[in-house]
């Protein structure tokens, strides 16, 4: 008698059942991966923001006067004063950065002549605080 060639479906659904548990490992994994590289382009975007308002600051002698904690502002006057081109993404929405940002907020304040910038990664923690003070 021949015996038919194939796999059984008890097979199968161990096979898949196998499978399914190798992806529950292993995505958490890249979760948090990509969570990771998201923080280093916010600190990549911070530090982009960090020398061009400090060359701002060398162009016309005072920090650029924005509204408090409004990146939109900060980021405009910048980009009109071409020492911010072009106008960084947020990682987290991979959009411009807008004032309504959860995840990839980025504040500026300034006084006189100082100023502060931080940028909060996702559930707003603390990623990097920049500061001349």
């Amino acid at each position: 008698m021949n015996k038919p060639s194939g796999f059984t479906l008890i097979e199968l659904m161990v096979t898949l059942a196998i499978i399914g548990v190798l992806i529950g490992i292993v995505s958490p994994q890249f979760q948090k991966l990509h969570l990771k590289s998201q923080n280093q382009a916010l600190k990549g975007v911070s530090r982009s923001l960090q020398l061009a308002i400090e060359t701002y600051f060398v162009s016309y002698g005072h920090y650029p006067r924005v509204g408090q904690g409004s990146i939109t502002a900060l980021i405009s006057e910048l980009n009109r004063q071409e020492t911010l081109i072009p106008p960084p993404t947020n990682p987290f929405t991979r959009q411009l950065y807008t004032d309504s940002d959860t995840s990839g907020l980025i504040q500026y304040s300034h006084e006189q002549n100082r100023y502060s910038l931080q940028a909060f990664g996702d559930q707003n923690h603390l990623v990097v605080w920049s500061s001349n003070l």
